[in-house]
């Protein structure tokens, strides 16, 4: 499963350029925040608390650039290294705190660019934890799923007062 496959699918394409950068930020922190399951079992399984630190930075990415920036360097230095974390738990912490790591970047910079890492690197993880249940898995029901969710999230930004440019 790819980025280009769901986030610029026509609907979903459309409707995140109507996104101011607030927005934008808060629509990955969202999608990444879906995953925070796997955070925990990270934890869970290594004793560790990245879960925190991963709830922190997405709060911190929405609460401004200053924030965000405190955040960066601990978000770095926490990744954590698959060779160290070698099941599988590893990679998904690996891939989320990386994501986290390039929505702090979007959040401070708005280079779309970095949305689309953060972004790609949670749909890897919902890759994977498909491939894992099912090696023949249905990737166009999957990606179809995936569509329905994000065009859900950027109805409710722009539902509320003040989301998106559309009202």
């Amino acid at each position: 499963m790819q980025y280009g496959l769901i986030f610029e699918s026509a609907v979903v394409a459309n409707n995140i350029a109507l996104l101011n950068g607030e927005d934008k930020v808060l629509l990955g922190g969202a999608y990444l925040y879906r995953q925070k399951r796997l955070i925990e079992d990270f934890d869970k399984l290594y004793g560790e608390k990245l879960s925190s630190l991963f709830k922190a930075g997405i709060l911190a990415c929405l609460e401004g650039r200053v924030k965000a920036l405190a955040h960066l360097k601990e978000v770095e230095d926490n990744i954590p290294d698959t060779e160290e974390f070698g099941e599988q738990e590893g990679a998904y912490a690996q891939n989320l705190l990386i994501a986290l790591l390039y929505l702090i970047k979007f959040s401070t910079g708005e280079q779309f660019e970095d949305f689309e890492r953060s972004v790609s690197l949670a749909i890897d993880n919902i890759d994977l934890v498909n491939y894992e249940k099912d090696e023949s898995y249905d990737e166009e029901a999957v990606t179809q799923e995936e569509i329905a969710i994000l065009i859900d999230m950027i109805d409710k930004l722009v539902k509320r007062v003040g989301g998106g440019k559309r009202y």
